[in-house]
């Protein structure tokens, strides 16, 4: 099954790279790159398989969503946000998950909280809400919010017909996500199989991704992005070399002692933060093997694998993007969209530095709130 995911993959980077700058002036995906990714695996990694699913290991997955990456960033934040949030059908009733993750479109999904809802019979009935992030929305046919209704913090996931995408996403990077804001259409009808209640337990079903860490699950895929761009910013440079001298350079890329060295750099520290992040993943990933959820520790370890590898992502695509020369700031270069996807990236909140405090006041014998810590651990 993962060789099948990672041809997937390969055959939707290929597309997406060829439409990468279309994209990214369209404001979303172009419909080549949506039909490529339609119907894939790629948008539902952690269905379980007693459902007709993939339930792909995080490593596997993470090493799927770089290989979309490579082709372009936006391309593979479809999966990224859409195959990560599958791992809700663990926690839906079975008809909502086949009903949502079918795999013929992306589904969106909001962390953030917002918007107001009541209780009704048979379901939950939302009053109103807007809510930013909606990467993917319009292309999606369900979208998940969450929202907190007496108490409890419930994900519901709605029909395209219940929400208004609002086309306000004009961003530094990521410009082809569709980011932008989406709002409810009041009086829209949740039935009960389409809610996830956080305040229950998490399920206790005869896989191992039923309790693999939420969070972590929610988060691996956002560093994948990050190095899978840094991965195509150095395959992009190598292809701009092969065209001779760059503007404003002496010499040829290829013959620069500079260029050898500092590419040298550049591949060897995205592969370390890269092999980082996949340890970090296996640890995790074995306990949930044995029915087991990892200790706060390896928790916290692999979160501060998620943020360092996202940095060095982008510190990785920096290098590559000033050896591009005078051609890298071009908008018809691929090098200076992967430069703004990078830094876009940082700036996510499940990869921000917050983590590396955390990871540190543990090993320094402190302890931590993990239940308190839903973007962190």
């Amino acid at each position: 099954m993962s060789d099948k995911i990672m041809e997937s993959a390969r055959s939707v980077a290929d597309v997406a790279r060829i439409h990468a700058r279309e994209s990214e002036e369209a404001g979303l995906l172009a419909s080549p790159v949506v039909d490529a990714l339609s119907g894939t695996e790629l948008l539902r990694m952690g269905m379980p398989s007693r459902m007709g699913g993939p339930e792909l290991d995080p490593v596997n997955s993470a090493e799927a969503i770089m290989a979309v990456a490579e082709g372009d960033a936006s391309a593979a934040w479809y999966p990224c946000t859409s195959s990560t949030h599958s791992i809700y059908a663990h926690y839906l009733p079975e008809a909502g998950a086949r009903e949502i993750f079918d795999g013929t479109a992306p589904v969106a999904c909001v962390e953030m909280p917002g918007g107001s809802a009541h209780f009704t019979d048979g379901g939950l009935v939302m009053d109103s809400g807007r809510w930013p992030w909606g990467s993917a929305a319009p292309h999606a046919d369900w979208t998940g919010v969450n929202t907190v209704v007496d108490g409890r913090a419930l994900v519901a996931f709605l029909s395209a017909s219940d929400i208004l995408v609002e086309d306000d996403w004009d961003a530094l990077g990521l410009r082809a996500t569709a980011s932008g804001h989406f709002s409810v259409r009041p009086g829209a009808f949740v039935p009960e199989h389409r809610l996830v209640d956080m305040t229950r337990p998490a399920p206790r079903e005869e896989s191992p991704l039923s309790v693999f860490p939420l969070n972590a699950y929610v988060s691996f895929a956002y560093p994948a992005v990050a190095l899978g761009n840094a991965a195509g910013a150095i395959a992009d440079l190598l292809a701009l070399a092969e065209g001779g001298t760059s503007l404003g350079q002496p010499s040829s890329l290829a013959e620069s002692p500079l260029a050898h060295t500092e590419l040298a750099r550049a591949e060897a520290r995205m592969h370390a933060a890269r092999a980082f992040l996949l340890e970090t993943l296996e640890d995790l990933w074995r306990p949930a093997l044995d029915g087991a959820t990892a200790d706060t520790l390896t928790r916290s370890r692999a979160r501060l694998a998620m943020s360092h590898a996202t940095a060095e992502a982008a510190a990785a695509v920096d290098t590559v993007y000033t050896l591009g020369g005078g051609a890298a700031v071009n908008t018809t270069s691929p090098l200076q969209r992967r430069l703004r996807d990078a830094h876009t990236i940082t700036q996510h909140v499940q990869v921000t530095a917050r983590a590396y405090p955390l990871y540190g006041k543990l090993r320094f014998g402190g302890t931590l709130d993990v239940a308190s810590l839903r973007h962190a651990i």
